[in-house]
């Protein structure tokens, strides 16, 4: 065990050293070898006024490099909660920062709602490496962190692998990044609100986030051709803005939906309807009704039943023809929700040959509605929709179907009292 030493370099060292210790004891959820640069802790946290937060929640506390400064930035009436899974550390920086605002937690960010005590955070501020930390846990803290913000409230999480950001754009909608190019290596900074309402104003927000990245480029190169007087390539320029904005189009559409009925999850023409294996629901198996999209039709997914989404997975894969057997080992998202009445389903949206991106704009715990928008395949692929044994299709492969309207599938037998596992 180290002594802990009097001068105020030694303390520093030692600090220092603790850290690396917690590395070297659990390198997966430390993530870093040495504590990150102040000026890179001032980049995150200047992007949120935290002088007039009421609460403030950190996750992965260290050695206190970000715990200081809150506190220094905190105002006087604030409440800050500090988590740190390494008994060690934890109690290292109760003692050298006893300051009655802060509250440091020997405990798992999984768990902050037990201490709020029925608040809500303003802001939660994490350096946790989620990209070393299991998939499973990495969606309970992100979930528990959207769960513990007020409305409007934000997550600041400092990265150094930009594969965080997908998930924060589904949880939270969207994001903004900083880079610290003084910090060694260079992390970026990203802040996240917490969505007003869910599929409201979160929704728009998502849905609308891709459109000002895709649509200026082409849009601005097309008319600066014509102006230079390069007429062919301007006109392509503009029509390939026309393109892009027909993609991204969402209309508006009006379910009223009949009880034991199950609709359309994407437009598009029925590929497949079969029977398959489907370990998330009470039988192990299932109907499957798959949807192919083209390039024209609407890629807003949407959900074919009204419950809670109980499950997300984003699952890794290739990139193969949507049309070929091949595809069913393609990059996905899988949601399971499971609605009021004792039924499931499961929704599998999938990338393609030119589909490589997938939105999605719902989380655990989010409650949508039949015909609900539940995310976005960027150009075209497929989704699958999975319902438990019981389920008699409405569609046959070839027939067209509209997402939130075509009813695809009618239970004609009640729930065996299984919700999916």
């Amino acid at each position: 065990m180290l002594k802990k030493p009097g001068s105020r370099l030694g303390q520093d060292l030692y600090r220092r050293a603790l850290f690396l210790g917690s590395m070297i004891l659990h390198p997966r959820r430390v993530g870093a070898v040495w504590p990150t640069g102040r000026r890179a802790v001032a980049d995150l946290l200047d992007m949120e006024d935290l002088s007039r937060a009421d609460v403030v929640v950190e996750f992965g506390t260290g050695i206190g490099v970000y715990t200081e400064e809150i506190l220094r930035r905190l105002g006087p009436d604030g409440v800050f909660l500090a988590f740190e899974v390494d008994e060690r550390l934890a109690h290292a920086v109760a003692a050298r920062l006893p300051d009655p605002r802060l509250t440091v937690i020997n405990d798992s960010a999984e768990n902050v709602e037990r201490y709020l005590s029925g608040r809500k955070a303003d802001a939660v501020v994490s350096s946790l490496p989620f990209t070393t930390l299991p998939a499973s846990l990495k969606e309970e803290i992100l979930v528990a962190a959207r769960d513990a913000l007020r409305p409007g409230g934000s997550m600041l999480v400092l990265q150094y692998s930009k594969n965080i950001l997908p998930d924060l754009e589904r949880l939270f909608g969207g994001i903004r990044r900083r880079f610290s190019p003084l910090n060694v290596p260079p992390p970026s900074s990203s802040p996240a609100r917490r969505p007003k309402a869910p599929q409201e104003e979160g929704h728009d927000a998502q849905k609308l986030g891709r459109r000002p990245v895709l649509l200026p480029p082409p849009l601005a190169l097309g008319a600066l051709l014509l102006v230079l007087g390069r007429r062919r390539l301007g006109w392509a320029g503009l029509v390939a803005s026309l393109g892009v904005l027909a993609f991204f189009r969402d209309p508006e559409r009006r379910l009223v939906p009949e009880p034991g009925v199950a609709y359309a999850a994407a437009d598009g023409f029925v590929k497949s309807v079969e029977p398959v294996e489907e370990e998330a629901l009470p039988e192990g198996r299932g109907l499957s009704i798959s949807t192919f999209l083209s390039l024209h039709n609407v890629h807003v997914n949407r959900s074919p039943i009204a419950g809670t989404v109980s499950r997300f997975e984003e699952i890794e894969g290739g990139y193969a023809p949507a049309l070929f057997e091949s595809s069913e080992g393609n990059r996905r998202n899988r949601l399971v929700v499971e609605g009021g009445d004792g039924t499931s389903a499961v929704v599998i949206p999938k990338a393609g040959s030119i589909a490589r991106r997938i939105s999605s704009w719902v989380g655990v715990g989010d409650e949508v509605e039949a015909g609900g928008r539940i995310g976005l395949i960027h150009f075209g692929s497929r989704t699958d929709v999975i319902l438990p044994e019981g389920w008699e299709p409405l569609v046959s492969p070839g027939e067209r179907v509209l997402a939130g309207l075509t009813p695809i599938a009618r239970r004609a037998t009640p729930p065996a009292g299984g919700t999916g596992r």
